[in-house]
Protein backbone atom coordinates (compact mmCIF):
# COMPACT_ATOMS: atom_id res chain seq x y z
CA UNK A 1 0.00 0.00 0.00
CA UNK A 2 2.68 2.48 0.22
CA UNK A 3 3.77 1.70 -3.39
CA UNK A 4 0.65 2.97 -5.15
CA UNK A 5 0.94 6.38 -5.21
CA UNK A 6 -2.75 6.89 -6.55
CA UNK A 7 -3.83 6.76 -2.97
CA UNK A 8 -3.83 9.51 -0.57
CA UNK A 9 -1.08 9.19 1.58
CA UNK A 10 -3.26 8.74 4.73
CA UNK A 11 -4.48 5.45 3.70
CA UNK A 12 -1.24 4.48 3.04
CA UNK A 13 0.10 5.00 6.01
CA UNK A 14 -2.60 3.96 7.88
CA UNK A 15 -2.41 0.40 6.09
CA UNK A 16 1.20 0.23 6.90
CA UNK A 17 0.17 0.39 10.37
CA UNK A 18 -2.48 -2.35 10.69
CA UNK A 19 0.18 -4.79 8.72
CA UNK A 20 2.57 -3.51 11.13
CA UNK A 21 0.31 -4.19 14.04
CA UNK A 22 -0.90 -7.76 12.21
CA UNK A 23 3.18 -8.91 12.06
CA UNK A 24 3.81 -7.65 15.65
CA UNK A 25 0.82 -10.32 16.99
CA UNK A 26 0.49 -13.11 14.75
CA UNK A 27 4.21 -13.92 14.84
CA UNK A 28 4.09 -14.07 18.61
CA UNK A 29 1.25 -15.74 18.35
CA UNK A 30 2.56 -18.51 16.06
CA UNK A 31 5.82 -19.11 18.01
CA UNK A 32 3.88 -19.55 21.50
CA UNK A 33 1.00 -21.81 19.74
CA UNK A 34 3.82 -23.92 18.23
CA UNK A 35 5.96 -24.26 21.54
CA UNK A 36 2.67 -24.98 23.94
CA UNK A 37 1.87 -27.63 21.29
CA UNK A 38 5.31 -28.92 20.76
CA UNK A 39 5.47 -29.15 25.07
CA UNK A 40 2.47 -30.02 25.57
CA UNK A 41 1.65 -27.04 27.88
CA UNK A 42 -1.94 -26.83 28.74
CA UNK A 43 -3.62 -23.03 29.20
CA UNK A 44 -6.73 -22.65 31.51
CA UNK A 45 -8.66 -20.78 29.14
CA UNK A 46 -12.07 -19.20 30.43
CA UNK A 47 -14.77 -21.24 28.73
CA UNK A 48 -16.12 -18.83 25.76
CA UNK A 49 -12.76 -19.22 24.64
CA UNK A 50 -12.73 -23.15 24.51
CA UNK A 51 -16.13 -23.41 23.36
CA UNK A 52 -16.57 -24.31 19.67
CA UNK A 53 -18.81 -26.01 17.64
CA UNK A 54 -18.14 -29.51 16.16
CA UNK A 55 -16.33 -29.63 12.61
CA UNK A 56 -19.16 -31.24 9.98
CA UNK A 57 -18.93 -34.54 8.92
CA UNK A 58 -17.74 -33.94 5.68
CA UNK A 59 -14.82 -31.85 6.68
CA UNK A 60 -13.62 -34.34 9.98
CA UNK A 61 -11.25 -36.07 7.67
CA UNK A 62 -9.62 -33.25 6.76
CA UNK A 63 -9.10 -31.36 9.67
CA UNK A 64 -4.93 -30.76 10.68
CA UNK A 65 -3.81 -32.73 13.17
CA UNK A 66 -0.42 -31.15 15.63
CA UNK A 67 2.07 -32.78 13.27
CA UNK A 68 1.08 -31.33 10.13
CA UNK A 69 0.41 -28.00 11.73
CA UNK A 70 4.04 -28.24 13.12
CA UNK A 71 5.41 -29.92 9.67
CA UNK A 72 4.08 -27.04 7.50
CA UNK A 73 4.93 -24.13 9.61
CA UNK A 74 8.79 -25.95 9.98
CA UNK A 75 8.53 -26.28 5.90
CA UNK A 76 7.64 -22.27 5.64
CA UNK A 77 10.74 -20.93 7.98
CA UNK A 78 12.67 -23.21 6.09
CA UNK A 79 11.85 -21.67 3.05
CA UNK A 80 11.94 -17.95 4.77
CA UNK A 81 15.23 -18.51 5.77
CA UNK A 82 16.56 -19.67 2.78
CA UNK A 83 14.67 -17.11 0.49
CA UNK A 84 16.58 -14.50 3.39
CA UNK A 85 20.02 -16.02 3.27
CA UNK A 86 20.04 -16.08 -0.43
CA UNK A 87 18.73 -12.39 -1.33
CA UNK A 88 20.26 -10.71 1.89
CA UNK A 89 23.36 -12.51 2.69
CA UNK A 90 24.70 -14.58 0.15
CA UNK A 91 25.55 -11.48 -2.07
CA UNK A 92 27.86 -10.02 0.00
CA UNK A 93 29.34 -12.35 1.77
CA UNK A 94 30.36 -14.11 -1.31
CA UNK A 95 32.16 -10.89 -3.31
CA UNK A 96 35.93 -11.03 -3.22
CA UNK A 97 38.18 -9.81 -0.85
CA UNK A 98 40.01 -7.60 -2.76
CA UNK A 99 39.81 -3.78 -1.52
CA UNK A 100 39.27 -2.61 -4.86
CA UNK A 101 35.60 -4.19 -4.99
CA UNK A 102 32.87 -2.89 -3.27
CA UNK A 103 30.91 -4.83 -0.74
CA UNK A 104 26.95 -4.79 -0.66
CA UNK A 105 24.64 -4.63 -3.79
CA UNK A 106 21.89 -2.04 -4.31
CA UNK A 107 18.05 -2.92 -3.41
CA UNK A 108 16.15 -1.03 -5.28
CA UNK A 109 13.26 1.29 -4.22
CA UNK A 110 10.58 3.20 -5.92
CA UNK A 111 7.48 5.09 -4.18
CA UNK A 112 5.23 4.48 -7.38
CA UNK A 113 4.31 2.10 -9.55
CA UNK A 114 6.51 2.52 -12.48
CA UNK A 115 9.35 5.11 -13.17
CA UNK A 116 10.31 7.96 -15.66
CA UNK A 117 12.11 6.73 -18.84
CA UNK A 118 14.67 9.31 -20.12
CA UNK A 119 16.11 9.33 -23.18
CA UNK A 120 19.17 11.44 -23.45
CA UNK A 121 17.52 14.59 -25.20
CA UNK A 122 14.45 14.34 -23.24
CA UNK A 123 16.03 15.19 -19.40
CA UNK A 124 16.24 18.91 -17.99
CA UNK A 125 16.77 20.42 -14.88
CA UNK A 126 14.71 23.48 -14.15
CA UNK A 127 16.42 25.35 -11.13
CA UNK A 128 13.76 28.04 -10.19
CA UNK A 129 11.97 30.31 -7.10
CA UNK A 130 14.23 32.54 -5.46
CA UNK A 131 16.98 32.80 -7.39
CA UNK A 132 17.90 35.86 -9.85
CA UNK A 133 17.50 33.80 -12.93
CA UNK A 134 15.61 31.20 -13.87
CA UNK A 135 17.77 28.54 -15.72
CA UNK A 136 17.03 24.96 -17.32
CA UNK A 137 19.98 22.68 -17.91
CA UNK A 138 19.78 19.95 -20.63
CA UNK A 139 22.53 17.22 -20.78
CA UNK A 140 24.09 18.93 -23.71
CA UNK A 141 24.82 21.51 -21.29
CA UNK A 142 26.46 19.14 -18.54
CA UNK A 143 30.14 19.13 -20.37
CA UNK A 144 30.23 22.89 -19.66
CA UNK A 145 31.03 22.43 -16.08
CA UNK A 146 34.34 21.06 -14.17
CA UNK A 147 33.34 17.27 -14.07
CA UNK A 148 33.90 15.59 -10.49
CA UNK A 149 34.42 12.00 -8.71
CA UNK A 150 34.29 10.55 -5.84
CA UNK A 151 34.59 7.81 -4.08
CA UNK A 152 31.73 7.14 -1.25
CA UNK A 153 29.78 3.98 0.71
CA UNK A 154 26.06 4.48 0.01
CA UNK A 155 24.11 4.02 2.81
CA UNK A 156 20.39 3.33 3.27
CA UNK A 157 18.26 4.18 6.13
CA UNK A 158 16.71 0.68 6.01
CA UNK A 159 20.00 -1.12 7.12
CA UNK A 160 21.92 -1.88 4.05
CA UNK A 161 25.34 -0.12 2.55
CA UNK A 162 27.30 -0.63 -0.61
CA UNK A 163 30.95 0.32 -0.13
CA UNK A 164 33.24 2.31 -2.20
CA UNK A 165 30.89 3.43 -4.71
CA UNK A 166 32.55 5.68 -7.86
CA UNK A 167 30.06 8.56 -8.64
CA UNK A 168 30.87 11.00 -11.38
CA UNK A 169 28.92 13.70 -12.01
CA UNK A 170 29.26 17.76 -11.13
CA UNK A 171 29.18 20.01 -8.11
CA UNK A 172 26.07 22.37 -7.90
CA UNK A 173 28.30 24.88 -6.79
CA UNK A 174 30.25 24.52 -9.71
CA UNK A 175 27.12 24.49 -11.53
CA UNK A 176 26.17 27.95 -9.77
CA UNK A 177 29.74 29.38 -10.38
CA UNK A 178 29.76 28.95 -13.58
CA UNK A 179 26.25 29.95 -14.43
CA UNK A 180 26.64 32.86 -12.48
CA UNK A 181 23.22 31.64 -10.02
CA UNK A 182 22.29 33.54 -7.05
CA UNK A 183 19.96 32.78 -4.54
CA UNK A 184 18.13 34.49 -1.77
CA UNK A 185 16.07 31.31 -0.58
CA UNK A 186 17.43 29.32 2.82
CA UNK A 187 15.85 26.17 1.73
CA UNK A 188 15.35 24.11 -1.66
CA UNK A 189 13.04 21.33 -2.73
CA UNK A 190 14.23 18.61 -4.94
CA UNK A 191 11.36 17.13 -7.27
CA UNK A 192 11.91 14.06 -9.13
CA UNK A 193 10.85 13.50 -12.85
CA UNK A 194 8.44 10.65 -11.36
CA UNK A 195 6.06 13.54 -10.20
CA UNK A 196 5.71 12.16 -6.96
CA UNK A 197 8.77 11.94 -5.31
CA UNK A 198 10.31 15.03 -3.52
CA UNK A 199 12.80 15.82 -0.65
CA UNK A 200 14.15 19.54 0.89
CA UNK A 201 17.66 20.62 2.44
CA UNK A 202 18.73 24.09 3.22
CA UNK A 203 20.81 25.50 0.20
CA UNK A 204 24.18 25.52 2.64
CA UNK A 205 23.67 21.72 2.61
CA UNK A 206 23.52 21.83 -1.02
CA UNK A 207 25.76 24.30 -2.38
CA UNK A 208 28.61 24.29 0.85
CA UNK A 209 28.78 20.23 1.32
CA UNK A 210 29.61 18.55 -1.83
CA UNK A 211 26.24 17.82 -3.23
CA UNK A 212 25.91 16.85 -6.68
CA UNK A 213 24.24 16.30 -9.95
CA UNK A 214 25.98 12.15 -10.77
CA UNK A 215 25.40 10.63 -13.96
CA UNK A 216 27.72 8.13 -13.92
CA UNK A 217 28.14 5.29 -11.43
CA UNK A 218 30.86 2.72 -10.62
CA UNK A 219 32.23 4.09 -14.13
CA UNK A 220 28.68 3.07 -16.10
CA UNK A 221 26.06 5.47 -16.55
CA UNK A 222 23.35 5.32 -14.20
CA UNK A 223 20.52 2.73 -14.75
CA UNK A 224 17.00 3.67 -15.25
CA UNK A 225 16.26 2.43 -12.20
CA UNK A 226 19.12 4.05 -10.60
CA UNK A 227 17.47 7.57 -11.68
CA UNK A 228 18.90 7.58 -15.28
CA UNK A 229 20.23 10.08 -16.43
CA UNK A 230 20.99 12.16 -13.46
CA UNK A 231 20.08 11.92 -9.82
CA UNK A 232 21.05 13.90 -6.42
CA UNK A 233 23.73 12.94 -4.01
CA UNK A 234 24.76 14.58 -0.75
CA UNK A 235 28.33 12.48 0.74
CA UNK A 236 27.09 12.69 3.96
CA UNK A 237 23.37 11.98 3.75
CA UNK A 238 21.06 8.47 3.69
CA UNK A 239 19.92 7.50 0.40
CA UNK A 240 16.41 8.38 0.82
CA UNK A 241 18.10 12.15 0.61
CA UNK A 242 19.05 10.94 -3.14
CA UNK A 243 16.21 12.31 -5.52
CA UNK A 244 16.53 9.93 -8.74
CA UNK A 245 15.64 11.75 -12.01
CA UNK A 246 16.35 14.77 -10.66
CA UNK A 247 14.17 17.49 -12.64
CA UNK A 248 13.29 20.33 -10.53
CA UNK A 249 15.59 22.49 -7.74
CA UNK A 250 13.18 25.11 -6.07
CA UNK A 251 14.55 27.76 -3.67
CA UNK A 252 12.50 29.21 -1.43
CA UNK A 253 12.30 31.26 2.24
CA UNK A 254 10.46 28.49 3.85
CA UNK A 255 11.19 24.40 4.12
CA UNK A 256 8.92 21.89 2.56
CA UNK A 257 9.05 18.58 4.52
CA UNK A 258 9.99 15.98 2.00
CA UNK A 259 7.98 12.69 1.08
CA UNK A 260 9.85 10.43 3.64
CA UNK A 261 9.32 13.04 6.39
CA UNK A 262 5.25 13.32 5.55
CA UNK A 263 5.04 9.66 4.79
CA UNK A 264 6.86 7.81 7.19
CA UNK A 265 8.28 10.22 10.03
CA UNK A 266 12.21 10.21 8.29
CA UNK A 267 14.31 13.16 9.46
CA UNK A 268 14.36 15.84 7.29
CA UNK A 269 18.49 16.53 7.19
CA UNK A 270 19.17 12.55 6.58
CA UNK A 271 22.72 12.79 8.37
CA UNK A 272 24.90 9.78 8.84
Amino acid sequence: MYFQSSLPIVIRNNAVIIHDWCTFLFIPWVLTHSIGHFLHIRISWPKWWRTKAPLPDALQENSLQRRDFLKFFGIGILFVAIGGYIKWFLPTLSISSNEDKRRGYFRIYNVTDDFPRYEDTDWSLTINGSVNQTTVLTMDDVPLFPETTIVDDFHCVTGWSVHGVELKGVLLKDVFDHLGLTTSGKYVTAYSGDQTYYDSFTTSQILDEGAMLVFEMDGQVLKKTQGYPCRLYHPSMYGYKSVKWLSQLEFSKERELGYWQKSGGYDLNGYL
